[in-house]
């Protein structure tokens, strides 16, 4: 294993530039004030990084409008335990697959924390401090993010197609009425694989939901909507069950009670005959899944 490291002074910081050699090398217990790249099979644990140090002030934050903490391009590394602090313009960028990024905290001034582009990149218990989750590219293709912590931030997805996607047990605080996923790229219909549950946030969307409504007939179709609660734009699976009304001895009003052809989110329930005088009521739970 090579590698090759200078220490040079800039006018607000000094700063390590370590240029990786080697297809495996493990960096631990380094504070970097500048930016790491590298090629294959690096591991980065216990390491700081950032463009300033707290004591240089804003005309240095102003000087790096565009600073990068950690980019990473080639595939098969490992962050472990980093932190990047004020300031960078951006925490940390994914540009290669297979990746795994764990206990990673990015408080890096507002912006992107983390951005992922390829597929196949793992988030393990990671901590976004008001910089949020951007997911582009390739990104949003075989993408785990678990067990991690989004705090006045959430997630952004860009990325060119949903497939194999998973976000559980995720925590989203303080979003003040932001969604904590957010979809900003295509509309999504053809997405695959995707599961979104267990994640706590005042405003959570989620790709499997259960809702227990009671049914009128009186006035026609019943609609079950669960466009507040789920993700991605449209149902692809369903599960129901009727409840009978209780006055209902012969159980007609369950047997003549069925769940439609979901359109988007929303799922029409009919009952056979239906009119204006049709007081049966009863009562479904609905099982929903998407893609």
């Amino acid at each position: 294993m090579e590698s090759a490291t200078s220490v040079y002074r800039t006018q607000y910081q000094y700063s390590v530039l370590l240029s990786l050699l080697s297809l495996a090398l493990s960096l631990t217990h380094s504070l970097i004030a500048h930016s790491l790249a590298s090629i294959a099979q690096v591991m980065v644990s216990t390491s700081w990084f950032a463009a300033c140090y707290w004591s240089d002030g804003k005309d240095c934050y102003d000087s790096v409008p565009d600073s990068l903490a950690v980019q990473i391009n080639g595939n098969d590394h490992y962050l472990h335990n980093v932190i990047v602090f004020d300031f960078a313009k951006k925490g940390v960028e994914v540009n290669g697959a297979a990746n795994v990024l764990s206990g990673v905290h990015t408080w890096n001034g507002g912006g992107v924390g983390i951005e992922v582009n390829a597929q196949q990149t793992r988030l393990l218990g990671c901590y976004l401090d008001y910089n949020y989750l951007s997911v582009k590219g390739d990104g949003g293709t075989g993408l785990l993010v678990v067990d991690s912590f989004f705090l006045d931030t959430n997630v952004k997805i860009e990325a060119a197609t949903l497939d194999g996607a998973i976000f559980k047990r995720n925590t989203f605080a303080g979003l003040d009425g932001k969604e904590s996923i957010e979809l900003d790229g295509a509309d999504y219909s053809a997405a695959k694989n995707v599961v979104v549950e267990d994640n706590l946030g005042e405003v959570t969307r989620y790709t499997k939901q259960t809702i227990t409504k009671e049914l009128d007939f009186g006035k026609g179709d019943t609609i079950v909507d669960f466009s507040d609660s789920l993700l991605l734009p449209s149902i692809t699976h369903v599960h129901y069950s009727v409840l009978c009304n209780e006055d209902d001895e012969v159980g007609t009003s369950c047997q003549n009670t069925w769940a439609n052809k979901p359109n988007g989110n929303k799922i029409a329930f009919s009952r056979e005959p239906s009119d204006a005088e049709d007081k049966t009521k009863v009562t479904v739970t609905v099982s929903v899944t998407q893609s």
